[in-house]
């Protein structure tokens, strides 16, 4: 096992090894595997208008798994998918720090006034919607994500 991995089971806890989610992130972008089931949104207030589109208001996920996995759920207003590259990292806030894992910990260090986050240009198969999406991949189990303003997930 090496570093990164000791270094993520250490701070997340055991969980599936990087190759076995690459494999499963791999079938399902091809199409050989079903999509992950994505529960609904537990509250019913509506999304924020900021929500996904800013760093300082990013999608929380686990890992850069589980940002592949959520913009692999998500569709156009046309129904299309969207496809990216990772643009990067950068400065951003974080709106769970209670269950942010921060991957350097430190006394004084809080999450809801600067983390690190990841951005996506997307852009849905069609061609007719660029967006950019930020999101926050240090949460482990985080609470079910509803699609931005705009999106859908399928």
């Amino acid at each position: 096992m090496g570093f990164w991995s000791r270094l993520k089971a250490r701070l997340f806890g055991p969980s599936a090894t990087d190759a076995a989610e690459r494999r499963a992130v791999d079938a399902f972008l091809a199409g050989s595997a079903a999509a992950p089931p994505v529960a609904p949104p537990t509250d019913a207030a509506p999304v924020r208008e900021t929500y996904g589109v800013s760093a300082d208001d990013p999608i929380l996920c686990d890992q850069l798994v589980g940002e592949r996995l959520y913009i692999a759920t998500l569709r156009c207003p046309h129904g299309h998918r969207l496809g990216d590259p990772r643009r990067g990292s950068m400065a951003g806030k974080c709106t769970d720090p209670r269950h942010h894992a921060a991957l350097f910990p430190s006394a004084d260090a809080d999450p809801a006034e600067a983390c690190i986050v990841d951005a996506y240009e997307l852009t849905c198969e069609g061609g007719e919607f660029p967006c950019t999406l930020y999101f926050d991949m240090y949460h482990p189990n985080p609470p079910p994500q509803p699609a931005p303003r705009g999106l859908s997930r399928a």
